[in-house]
């Protein structure tokens, strides 16, 4: 059986990193982000996320100074909960100066609609921990051609 992990390594803004959210933590993620962590995860995987949900998922699963604090206990995971309604309302302009929003501010950000994929799939299901890293350099350019596109030019 291969072994699954509950984090991803990442090269990201310039370093490798570890982003994880802890299985007896995610409640108090789901309460930060105002959604079960599943519903964000099949945004995530159908591509209906906002790039700010992305960079939320991200922000709360970053090392620790790197992003915004997983909160610890219920209390703060309410606070952090009601300071997300105030932001996503009349505070809607106020933006993360975190390490995290300003590496993802560098790069489009759909790239790293991949990593939070991968972290909340590694905290969900666990992931074979050979598959659970993120390179924010790559494009995807080596990775082999869909087979509508090596058939296409082939039809006369």
């Amino acid at each position: 059986m291969t072994e699954k992990t509950s984090e991803v390594k990442a090269r990201f803004g310039g370093a490798e990193r570890v982003f994880k959210i802890p299985r007896d933590k995610l409640e108090n993620f789901e309460l930060a982000i105002g959604e079960p962590a599943q519903v964000r995860f099949r945004r995530l995987v159908t591509g209906t996320a906002t790039a700010e949900q992305v960079r939320e998922v991200l922000e709360l699963s970053a090392p620790r100074g790197l992003g915004q604090k997983l909160p610890e206990s219920k209390v703060e995971a309410d606070t952090a909960a009601m300071w997300l309604a105030l932001k996503r309302s009349a505070m809607a302009h106020v933006g993360s100066d975190s390490f995290v929003a300003k590496a993802i501010a560098q790069k489009p950000p759909a790239r790293f609609g991949l990593l939070a994929q991968g972290v909340l799939a590694a905290c969900l299901y666990g992931l074979p921990a050979e598959a659970a890293f993120f390179d924010e350099d790559d494009d995807g350019a080596d990775a082999p051609a869909s087979p509508d596109a090596q058939g296409a030019g082939d039809a006369e």
